[in-house]
C-alpha cells in the first residue's frame, strides 16, 4: 500500500461522520521494490502442468504467503499474530464461484504456516448471490453438497443483487426469504454488459453516472452493491469488472456540467462509504493463464477495519 486513509470510526449502524483530511504513512514497500518484484515475475515461466493437475492455486497461494511474510516478518504467522482466528466472506455475482477455490487454497496455506501452534486463520463463506439458474445449481453443488454430506449448515444462495440491501432476500438454496448475514470480506463483480466490447450500448457518457442502464451495469452497482455496503459494511471488498470501466469518456457539453469517468464515479461512491484502496488493470497473461483478458480490479479497505478485525480475531481465541 502506498498510503492509508485515516478517518473517524463508524458506528455499528454505519452512520458516516464528515471525513478528515487524508494522512499518509510509510508505504509497505518502495516503488523501486515493487518494480523489481514486477520484473522478477515477468521473467518467470508458469508450467502448464500445474493447470492440468490443479495445483495452480496452491502454488500461487504459497508464493503470496512468502511475499507477505517477507513484508510482515516472522511474527505474521505466530499464534499471537493476525493469521489466527476466523473471518467470514461472501460473494456477489461471482459466476462460477472461483473465489471459493481461492479461499480453500489460502486456508490450506494458513494451516501449513500454523502447524507448530495448531492455530490457523479460517475463512468461512456465509453466502453467495447469483442470478443465473445454472450457476446457482453449480454453486449449490460445489459448496452446499459437501456440507449436506457432513450435516453442516448450508449457505444461502441469493438470486438478485439488487435485493441485497434490504436485510433479507429470496434464497435459492432454502427456497424462501433468508436474512442476509454480515461478512468480513466481500468478493463482487457487478455487471459489465454495458462496458463490454460486444455491447451495443456504449456511449460517450459514463454508464455509472445513471441509476439504470440497458445491460444492468448501473443497476447492479447503484441498486445492488452500494445498498449492500450501506447495510452490511464488509471490512474488505474485492471488486472486479471490465477494464473499460477505467476508459476516459468524451467531454460533456457545457450545459451538462463537468465530465466524469466511470472510474471517478466508482472511486467517489466507495470513498463516500469509507472504503479506500487501490485499483489495477490486470491481464490473465500476467498469472500464466493462456488467455489475454484485461480486467479492472479494486481492493477497498473499510478504514476502521484494522481495530475491528483485531477485536473479531481476539474474541475467537
Amino acid at each position: 500500500n502506498q498510503e492509508c486513509g485515516c478517518y473517524p470510526s463508524m458506528s455499528s449502524s454505519y452512520e458516516r461522520q464528515p471525513k478528515r483530511a487524508r494522512r499518509c504513512r510509510s508505504p509497505s514497500i518502495t516503488l523501486a521494490q515493487a518494480k523489481s518484484k514486477e520484473n522478477d515475475v515477468k521473467g518467470r515461466i508458469v508450467p502448464a502442468q500445474c493447470f492440468h493437475d490443479g495445483t495452480i492455486l496452491e502454488g500461487l497461494a504459497s508464493e503470496h504467503m512468502e511475499v507477505f511474510q517477507s513484508l510482515l516478518g516472522d511474527k505474521a504467522f505466530q499464534s499471537h499474530g493476525n493469521m489466527t482466528g476466523a473471518l467470514t466472506w461472501a460473494s456477489l455475482c461471482s459466476g462460477s464461484e472461483g473465489a471459493h477455490f481461492v479461499m480453500e487454497a489460502l486456508e490450506t496455506e494458513f494451516a501449513k504456516k500454523a502447524e507448530s501452534s495448531n492455530k490457523s486463520l479460517h475463512l468461512r463463506q456465509v453466502f453467495a448471490c447469483e442470478s443465473d439458474k445454472t450457476k446457482q445449481q453449480w454453486i449449490d453443488y460445489v459448496i452446499n453438497a459437501p456440507r449436506r454430506r457432513r450435516r453442516e449448515d448450508t449457505i444461502c444462495i441469493f438470486d438478485d443483487i439488487t435485493h441485497m440491501g434490504g436485510g433479507e432476500a429470496y434464497c435459492y438454496a432454502h427456497k424462501c426469504n433468508c436474512r442476509i448475514p454480515h461478512c468480513n470480506i466481500l468478493v463482487v463483480s457487478t455487471s459489465c454488459k454495458d462496458l463490454s466490447n460486444l455491447s451495443s450500448n456504449r456511449s460517450n457518457k459514463p454508464v455509472l453516472a445513471g441509476q439504470q442502464s440497458p445491460g444492468g451495469t448501473a443497476d447492479t452497482f447503484h441498486k445492488g452493491l452500494l445498498p449492500f455496503l450501506d447495510a452490511c459494511g464488509p471490512d474488505l471488498v474485492f471488486y472486479e469488472n471490465s477494464d473499460h470501466l477505467a476508459d476516459a469518456v468524451a467531454e460533456s457539453k457545457a450545459s451538462d456540467g463537468p465530465s466524469q469517468s466511470n472510474l471517478e464515479v466508482f472511486h467517489s461512491e466507495m470513498s463516500a462509504r469509507y472504503y479506500e484502496g487501490q485499483t489495477w488493470i490486470l491481464n490473465s497473461l500476467m498469472f500464466g493463464v493462456p488467455q489475454c483478458r484485461r480486467r479492472l480490479s479494486n481492493q477497498g479497505l473499510l478504514i476502521d477495519w484494522c481495530p475491528r478485525l483485531c477485536l473479531t480475531l481476539q474474541s475467537q481465541r
